[in-house]
């Protein structure tokens, strides 16, 4: 189900979608998956809202 959601944004033109992929792909191999949820949703807010 996860899978279904993050794929297209492998396939997508926005950097700020490519960027914040990366962020939480960091961070699941320290944190819990509750807070690499939470920081990949602010890391894409935020990269969004920085990059429009």
């Amino acid at each position: 189900m996860l899978i279904s959601v993050i794929t297209p944004d492998f396939v997508s033109n926005n950097p700020a979608d490519l960027l914040a992929l990366a962020v939480p792909l960091f961070a699941a191999t320290c944190c819990s998956l509750l807070l690499t949820v939470v920081i990949g949703v602010m890391t894409a807010g935020v990269l969004r809202y920085l990059m429009a």
